[in-house]
């Protein structure tokens, strides 16, 4: 199939707009490239990596504001729980009962500790697509670049 213009690829792609081409859709994007004469190329490219650059930096911003707010909600929730875990620790009367209660201020800080390895593995993978998308802007960037500096 050879792609006459970016209408055809949008629908190829299954998209109306190249703001709305997700990371799956980028290797479907990249093997199309060679259906695309090298105008329509080096038209499409650019503006995808406007888009694409404008998206992640969305898609990172709202990253960061949930998980600020997620971290700041366990973090009260965790002190909700350790605080009165403390008081009774201290007010325990017997040996049995502190080690009760220490025992349970060990799990919730085990608990804390899982949540906030799971939390490094989210940003982890935001940094994964983060990169991919990045190296998938400097390819389109690059590719219109080198495209420019042939016909010129």
């Amino acid at each position: 199939m050879k792609f006459e213009n970016e209408a055809e690829v949008l629908k190829a792609l299954g998209i109306r707009t190249l703001g709305a081409l997700t990371p799956n859709l980028f290797p479907q994007l990249a093997k199309f490239l060679p259906a695309m004469d090298h105008d329509l190329a080096a038209s499409i490219l650019p503006k995808l990596s406007a888009d694409a650059t404008q998206e992640l930096s969305s898609f990172i911003k709202a990253a960061l504001e949930s998980n600020d707010h997620n971290q700041d909600r366990l973090h009260g929730a965790d002190l909700a729980t350790l605080e009165p875990l403390a008081r009774a620790y201290s007010q325990a009367e017997t040996p049995e009962e502190r080690e009760e209660h220490w025992k349970r201020i060990r799990e919730v800080r085990e608990e804390k500790y899982a949540k906030d390895t799971e939390n490094k593995e989210f940003w982890s993978n935001i940094a994964k697509v983060a990169i991919g998308v990045s190296a998938a802007i400097l390819i389109a960037t690059l590719y219109a670049a080198r495209d420019g500096a042939n016909q010129a």
